[in-house]
């Protein structure tokens, strides 16, 4: 069990580990009287840190609906992995503009403030603070659903978070500053013990910054379904905030009694504490579900292209309203919520076929009247984007329709197919067929036909609350184009 777990993790964090290896390759090349090298380690912490952020980086606070479907745009992707590039720099500019300003209070009341070099640092501080504001801003068409209930205005939180966090990080500086001319013989360094501090400034602006504020408001207007008050987690936020500074903190201190203390050339120790704090606050997300929502959809009708008027067989298929088109279809309002299993991947030659070696997270059923249905798994990974469907056996079909004979007959239909089968799958018992976002179930029962579009929302991990938060309303849904 326990091989399982560690290949289990190996493979989940790939991406961390060949990003910690090329830093541990980088960090003895670089010269120790480089900027990088600095004594308080800041601009090498910065570095690491923002090459973590970029591989792992994500939000920790309540998540927008996850039975709706997130808006995802190439542009507002490539702002967030750049938010994630410059927020741990423009902490660090303003954090060194707090810590320099003591000195440069000196200076000024001295006569020998060097304005050149109060410039430069002020303009740069500005400006990767500037850019990561404008990058922030872009990454919010990122992940937007059409979720919209009312009192759910996330601008004033988010500019006071943007406010306390440039406050609290200049403020660390200056008192740092203080600390440097307070205790300049200390054996422990007042600068690497602000730079340990920084750290968790830095996975608190990290973790809140890439998350949807919006969505708290959100949550509170919408309630729980159990009716109880709408708590906000967190948990996550306050042990990113103080966990990584607390250890980095400890380790300073017990490196004070070496007679070098923390110098860079122990700048491997801050690769490893940065990413291993990376994979426990942004663990790699395992969906054990997908949200559906099944839209009743009726054909549009006066969209007929044959112009034959000649009489055909009865075996013919009918034209107009009863040829559904899934491009030309309008919504009734309805929707009904399908929660979609995700398949887990196994571990090859160590994982038991028959009995589960570890407790895992209660999956929803998938079983439903149009049938069951499941994400399978492709070449050892579970993926969520095309999921199998197949109908119940005879005498599932007997429990839930009440007679023995196949009245029913299902087809989903598929606008672009990559092959001419998948257009058109008609399904039966002896049949699995597959589904997509945007597809058409079209169920026909004792004559009766109804049809329904398929939307596919959020990936549900076995941390989500959706048993208990709020089902999406009708009037708070608003299609959102993805």
């Amino acid at each position: 069990m326990m091989l399982v777990h560690i290949a289990g993790a190996v493979r989940r964090s790939r991406a961390l580990l060949v990003g910690a290896a090329t830093l541990l390759v980088i960090q003895p090349l670089v010269p120790v009287d480089a900027w990088l090298a600095r004594p308080d380690l800041g601009p090498w912490l910065a570095l690491v840190f923002s090459v973590a952020a970029c591989l792992r980086g994500r939000g920790l606070l309540d998540e927008p609906h996850r039975m709706l479907a997130p808006r995802r745009s190439f542009a507002g992707q490539a702002a967030r992995r750049l938010l994630l590039l410059l927020l741990p720099w423009a902490l660090l500019g303003c954090y060194d503009v707090g810590r320099h300003a003591v000195a440069w209070t000196g200076m000024l009341l001295s006569g020998d403030l060097p304005f050149a070099v109060v410039g430069t640092e002020l303009t740069t501080a500005t400006l990767l603070t500037g850019a990561a504001a404008v990058a922030w801003g872009l990454a919010q068409t990122d992940g937007r659903t059409a979720w919209q209930p009312r009192a759910s205005r996330p601008g004033r939180l988010a500019a006071a978070l943007a406010a306390a966090t440039l406050a609290g990080v200049t403020g660390l500086g200056i008192m740092t500053g203080l600390a440097e001319i307070a205790f300049a013989s200390s054996r422990i360094p007042p600068g690497q013990l602000g730079t340990a501090a920084l750290l968790g400034v830095g996975f608190f602006a990290v973790s809140v910054f890439t998350s949807r504020l919006e969505a708290i408001g959100q949550r509170r207007a919408a309630g729980r379904r159990d009716d109880l008050a709408y708590d906000p987690e967190v948990y996550s936020a306050t042990l990113a905030l103080s966990g990584p500074s607390v250890v980095l903190v400890g380790f300073v201190v017990g490196a004070s009694v070496l007679p070098e203390g923390f110098a860079f050339h122990q700048g491997f120790v801050l690769v490893l504490h940065v990413f291993l704090w990376a994979g426990v606050l942004w663990p790699a997300r395992a969906a054990i579900a997908r949200a559906c929502i099944l839209h009743e959809v009726v054909p549009t009708g006066g969209a007929e292209t044959s112009q034959d008027t000649r009489a055909v067989g009865f075996e013919a298929p009918p034209e107009g309203a009863l040829r559904i088109n899934p491009l030309q279809v309008r919504r009734l309002g309805v929707q009904r919520v399908w929660m979609v299993p995700v398949e887990g991947a196994r571990v090859r030659d160590l994982d038991d076929p028959i009995r589960p070696l570890w407790e895992e997270p209660r999956v929803p059923p998938g079983v439903h009247a149009l049938g069951t249905v499941a994400f399978e798994v492709e070449g050892g990974v579970a993926q969520d984007e095309i999921a199998t469907i197949h109908l119940p056996g005879p005498e599932a079909l007997r429990k839930l329709w009440g007679g023995g004979a196949q009245t029913r007959r299902l087809v989903v239909l598929r606008a672009f197919a990559l092959t001419p089968a998948e257009s058109v799958q008609a399904l039966d018992t002896a049949t699995v067929a597959t589904l997509r976002d945007g597809d058409v179930i079209v169920l026909t029962t004792e004559g009766v036909g109804r049809a329904f579009a398929v939307e596919w929302g959020e990936r549900i991990g076995p941390e989500s609350e959706w048993e208990i938060s709020g089902v999406p309303q009708v009037e708070d849904y608003v299609r959102v184009a993805t």
